[in-house]
């Protein structure tokens, strides 16, 4: 195998762990908690919390009620239970009565409200619970098959590396030297193949001299238009 052949084959190499390592690096950006999900939690928490927020207003309310239908009994006892003859303090037993049942009636008005909202909002936390619980079970299976993946990748990714390696030795130095600079600047492309008279890289055509020179394989040859060393085997 002629040099510039090791050197291409070694580009097939680099190419392949190229695409490897885009595809690890998707894969781990992909690992971790989908911003739906995160979103979805929060939207949980916050009618958890606002649940918990009205259901404690309407026992407040209901403790506040229970203590203004004592008070209400206790002045009904009195207006007629025949103790209180005055007229005056009769009267006074009677709007003392009639504000207390205005208290009660606007007090059972906002407790019916709350339960209300209440509902609603069990309602809708039930809902977002399950779309949570239908969400994270299909996060799970990206995820686990995404952790399958990164392990499937990393493992071939060192495979490649070790082949990568070897081929790196059987270049000499000089030669390997000008593909990786040809490399860095060519998108990862330092060889191309000759195609028709064609440089594979740019599809300029080329000189038959260079044609047959490359064809030679005893030295590197370069495109006169991209540069990239090349192969026509």
């Amino acid at each position: 195998m002629s040099s510039i052949s090791r050197l291409y084959a070694l580009q097939e190499t680099d190419l392949a762990i190229d695409a490897l390592r885009q595809r690890l690096s998707d894969v781990i950006s992909q690992l971790g908690e989908w911003e739906e999900v995160k979103a979805l939690r929060e939207e949980v928490d916050s009618r958890r919390r606002r649940l918990e927020g009205l259901r404690r207003q309407q026992r407040d309310l209901e403790l506040e009620l229970g203590g203004l239908r004592d008070k209400a009994k206790a002045v009904e006892r009195k207006l007629y239970g025949g103790e209180v003859r005055n007229p005056k303090e009769l009267q006074s037993l009677q709007d003392d009565l009639h504000a207390l049942m205005r208290q009660i009636s606007h007090k059972e008005d906002m407790v019916l409200q709350l339960m209300l909202e209440a509902e609603e909002e069990e309602k809708a936390l039930q809902e977002a619970q399950a779309h949570l619980f239908s969400l994270l079970q299909e996060w799970e299976k990206e995820q686990e098959a995404l952790t399958a993946e990164k392990v499937r990748l990393e493992q071939e990714l060192g495979r490649l590396e070790e082949v990568r390696a070897g081929q790196a030795r059987q270049v000499d130095p000089p030669l390997l030297a000008l593909y990786e600079g040809l490399r860095s600047r060519r998108q990862g492309r330092a060889v191309a193949r000759v195609e028709r008279g064609l440089c594979g890289g740019c599809h300029i055509a080329l000189p038959t001299y260079l044609v047959q020179k490359a064809r030679a394989g005893n030295a590197p040859v370069q495109c006169t238009s991209c540069e990239r060393i090349l192969f026509a085997g």
